[in-house]
């Protein structure tokens, strides 16, 4: 495909270092997104102060947080709709 598109060719080595340096990237990206995720629940809580946020995360063996879920009520749709009822 690159040979084809760019005139250019790439032996396997190449592609595979080249796909192990892209997938450590995505993976250092994902850690720091999921770290983040506290952080976005108090924004949440900021900006809109009756919501509720719960970020579940579990301990692994190593003791490293691990990321299980969140939950999202914003106070402006549990208000609105105790009051249409």
């Amino acid at each position: 495909m690159v040979k084809q598109d760019l005139n250019y060719k790439v032996s396997l080595k190449v592609c595979l270092i080249a796909k192990k340096k892209a997938l450590r990237l995505i993976v250092i990206d994902y850690r720091a997104q999921f770290g983040l995720v506290r952080y976005y629940g108090n924004e949440i809580l900021r900006q809109n102060p009756r919501s509720t946020v719960q970020v579940s995360i579990m301990k692994n063996e190593n003791d490293q947080s691990i990321f299980t879920g969140i939950y999202i009520y914003l106070g402006a749709l549990k208000y609105g709709f105790l009051e249409g009822c």
